[in-house]
């Protein structure tokens, strides 16, 4: 289970996520890094939530981990199916 590293109080709190599984946990991932990049006297402060007591054992834990090509979605049959599913690919490599 995780703590929190410092007491947070309910009045310093900007972001509440629910969910610490993927999803949850690249939202805290990014607001971390744009709090960081902004001059500001006080920090932007996180708090995430998750019903368990480990991070990603939800959903997050069924996924199959396969990055799909898109190369079985026909432009013509499926044409946002076939943009989607490339594009989110391009855009999962780039994230890693």
């Amino acid at each position: 289970m995780f703590r929190p590293t410092s007491k947070i109080q309910q009045n310093q709190v900007q972001t509440a996520i629910i969910g610490a599984g993927v999803i949850g946990l690249s939202i805290a991932r990014s607001l971390t890094h744009q709090s960081k990049h902004r001059s500001q006297s006080q920090p932007h402060e996180i708090l995430l939530l998750e019903k368990s007591t480990h991070i990603s054992t939800g959903i997050t834990s069924r996924n199959s981990q396969v990055i799909h090509a898109g190369i079985y979605y026909s432009p013509t049959v499926s044409p946002l199916k076939s943009i989607l599913c490339v594009g989110g690919k391009q855009l999962l490599y780039l994230y890693c």
